[in-house]
């Protein structure tokens, strides 16, 4: 029997070789039904994989995570993250150790929770102080979903600048002219985000940009305390998007957009319940796209169009980072940035 060959996968398939070979090797940026069909032809030829590499041995035995994030919501980002690295970790015989980390303990008693780690993955907004500290322990450590702006330390993220970059682009490209984002600069991975969506639309020609910080609303509308707990993250998943929407709605800061950009799913279903309730229709009146494609981005209705990365590629990622740190004896930092994807749904309407 001829042995069925990636050229063999391709003409079955009509995908190119080189996609499937990013397939075969697991590339976080090829679209999923792409992978399926070439999953399906595997299947049907009886295509034989070539045997993975053998693992190098963990230089650890567990790894602690370290994070000011909440991660008790069942389709958070950063739940969905923990859960990954508590998967990949254990498959290599490595104990994930979890120290949550909240406003209410000072710097000195952070460094006690995390003076017995053989390493330390701070994973969400960063602490540098906590951060530096611990590596002039030398003390092997990446940030995770964060960076570093000294270069002093390792990071792995995702592409956020790109990720608001895809936004504007794909709404420039279904002929929305007026734009609008809701954002809450509260660290920088949003802060890229929405840097990369406003210089993008306007590079593309976008008549209007409107930028709405949920935080500096919040503030004008005398909502102080509600600025305050979406800073620390205690606002909910989708940043106070609940409370302030209907006031802010009530402005009129939003009438004139065409598509709207949100920081994330959560905030952008948000919108499309508060849109609803006032008898504007999405996408017909007026369309949305999020970030983070979480599971429930496809279960909504309509279904919303968001940007996203491969989060098991990210912490497969970060885990080979950190163990390099083990063996890094220079000074000079890595970092390293995750590609992200659109995916498109219902949620945006094409402009004739």
């Amino acid at each position: 029997m001829k042995k069925v060959t990636i050229s063999d996968l391709s003409e079955m398939t009509g995908i190119s070789r080189s996609t499937v070979s990013r397939v075969l090797n697991n590339n976080p940026n090829v679209h999923t039904d792409i992978k399926r069909q070439v999953e399906e032809a595997i299947e049907k030829s009886g295509y034989q994989r070539k045997a993975a590499k053998l693992k190098l041995t963990a230089p650890v035995t567990s790894v602690n995570i370290a994070t000011t994030v909440p991660v008790g919501s069942p389709d958070q980002f950063y739940t969905i993250m923990m859960n990954e690295f508590q998967t990949q970790l254990s498959d290599m015989g490595i104990e994930p150790k979890l120290t949550l980390i909240n406003g209410k303990i000072d710097q000195q008693q952070i460094l006690k929770k995390l003076e017995s780690a053989e390493s330390v993955l701070m994973l969400g907004p960063e602490l540098p102080e906590v951060a530096h500290k611990l590596a002039d322990q030398e003390k092997p450590i990446v940030l995770v979903n964060g960076y570093d702006d000294k270069m002093r330390l390792s990071s792995v993220s995702l592409d956020y600048e790109l990720g608001g970059e895809l936004a504007a682009k794909h709404l420039i490209e279904y002929g929305h002219k007026k734009l609008a984002m809701l954002t809450a600069q509260t660290r920088p991975s949003i802060r890229k985000r929405t840097y990369g969506f406003e210089r993008k639309a306007k590079e593309l020609g976008a008549e209007s940009v409107e930028i709405i910080d949920i935080i500096e609303m919040c503030n004008k509308l005398d909502h102080k305390g509600l600025a305050e707990k979406i800073m620390v993250g205690k606002a909910g998943a989708d940043f106070g998007a609940s409370l302030i929407l209907p006031e802010l709605l009530d402005s009129g800061m939003l009438d004139d957009a065409t598509a709207i950009f949100c920081l994330c799913d959560r905030t952008a279903i948000t919108l499309i319940e508060e849109l609803d309730n006032r008898g504007i229709r999405v996408p017909d009146d007026v369309s949305v796209i999020g970030f983070d494609n979480l599971s429930i981005s496809s279960m909504v209705t309509p279904t919303l169009s968001s940007i996203g990365g491969e989060i098991s590629y990210m912490v497969k990622s970060t885990i080979d980072a950190l163990f390099h740190e083990f063996n890094n004896t220079s000074d000079i930092a890595t970092r390293i940035n995750i590609g992200v994807q659109l995916y498109s749904r219902d949620s945006v309407k094409k402009l004739e």
